[in-house]
């Protein structure tokens, strides 16, 4: 195991429009030429991404507006659901196509195969991106047709005041994990928050598992229900939950306890731990802005292997074809790709870096470790299994019942096979 402890000294939070504001003031961006990039311009952004989400975009819209006199960014929010995609191909071929738009499950299959985005492979930026969002050009011929300004990931985020104090250091094995889960609960700490009453949080933590030791390859054959849950690398993951509701990991009426309430307590110091997704931050920083707080991946992996860093693409943007503004659309992109922008954009989003020059910009102190671990274990979660509705709400139903002690494990794997082989 390794310990790695900080400090943060001051307050650990800059709001990012301050940080845009006060680092972008008087500058100007790099440009990719064409007439179209010159002032008086009025720039349409389309996005399904609103309210304290669409912050991130507010705040770099007013930075590069500054930069860019004359420039006028229009944020059109629409609904994320499945009417997004129709309406925004719609909008593209009836004359009111959007500059640039924010393109939905980070999914540009559908406009890629109908010719309807701008070829980016030749913007400065491409070379800067990390492998996992680069390699994504490999299902286009090398051809990119996005900008990625975001990756997410998911890990164990921890209170590192509680670890210090406990003499604890952070886990790098499954058996590690389990011990640190007993030492805990020994000193009358719970280990762990979950949001037990949403059935969704116990899934995230199924998905970390499964993409620590399966592969994009029987990813497909699960699918596919050519293989059943319980004869893949799958089956080892409800065994090794109970092993972890074993050793004390959850408050038994964990399932009584619904998402918000369960960040709220980890915030608070009332758990050391809680496995969730990176975009589980602003939720944890509402509630305790200055604490002191660190993410490492959940280490459930293969023997003798180190567990992965899962990456997944998150706020995708696109270009369409047809855009009224393509070089000004381009332009915005690269303001945006620029290392002091992006660094200061992650930290509104609480995300981590798809550029490597933002991979130590100005991120929360929260992701400083997971940061460091992006070039060296971060792998693609482009085809690996994605449960159906029905298997996920068997994983979900069976994890809260191994909480309560309704169900043994055998049972609930069965209960997973039966819901894949339903469809």
């Amino acid at each position: 195991m390794y310990k790695k402890s900080r400090k943060i000294s001051g307050p650990s939070l800059i709001a990012a429009g301050t940080v845009l504001a006060l680092s972008l003031a008087g500058c100007t961006s790099p440009s990719s030429g064409g007439g179209d990039a010159g002032a008086d311009k009025e720039l349409v952004f389309v996005t399904f991404t609103g309210g304290d989400a669409g912050v991130k975009y507010e705040n770099l819209i007013a930075a590069f507006e500054e930069a860019n006199p004359g420039v006028n960014v229009k944020l059109e929010v629409l609904a994320g659901d499945d009417t997004y995609n129709s309406i925004v191909t719609s909008r593209m071929s009836s004359g009111t196509s959007p500059d640039i738009f924010e393109v939905l499950n980070n999914d540009v299959t559908p406009y890629v195969e109908a010719d309807l985005l701008t070829d980016l492979s030749e913007e400065s930026w491409v070379d800067d991106q990390i492998d996992t969002v680069r390699n994504l050009a490999d299902l286009w011929d090398g051809k990119t047709f996005s900008f990625v300004p975001e990756v997410n990931s998911g890990g164990v985020f921890y209170n590192v005041e509680m670890f210090d104090e406990a003499g604890i250091e952070v886990p790098e094995t499954w058996d590690e994990f389990l011990e640190v889960v007993k030492a805990f609960r020994a000193e009358g700490i719970t280990p762990l928050s979950v949001g037990g009453k949403d059935g969704w949080t116990l899934q995230t933590q199924w998905t970390q598992m499964m993409r620590a030791s399966s592969s994009a390859e029987e990813g497909a054959l699960l699918t596919s229900g050519k293989v059943k849950y319980s004869e893949a690398s799958t089956a080892a993951i409800i065994p090794a939950f109970a092993d972890l509701v074993a050793a004390g990991g959850f408050e038994p009426n964990a399932t009584g306890v619904d998402w918000p309430s369960s960040a709220n307590d980890f915030a608070l110091g009332r758990t050391a731990m809680m496995i969730q997704g990176t975009v589980a931050l602003p939720a944890i920083r509402t509630a305790a802005p200055d604490g002191d707080f660190g993410m490492f991946p959940l280490p459930f992996a293969p023997d003798g292997t180190d567990a992965p860093l899962a990456l997944a693409p998150a706020a995708t943007q696109a270009i369409p074809a047809n855009a009224p503004h393509p070089e000004l659309a381009k332009k915005f992109i690269d303001f945006w790709a620029s290392a002091e922008v992006n660094s200061a954009y992650l930290k509104d989003a609480a995300a981590l870096a798809s550029l490597q020059t933002s991979t130590s910009g100005n991120l929360d102190p929260a992701f400083e470790e997971m940061s460091e671990l992006l070039s060296t274990r971060g792998i693609d979660i482009a085809g690996y299994v994605r449960p159906t509705p029905a298997v996920g709400a068997a994983i979900q139903a069976g994890m809260q019942s191994l909480i309560v002690g309704s169900a043994t494990v055998e049972q609930v794997l069965e209960q997973i096979d039966a819901a894949q082989a339903a469809g």
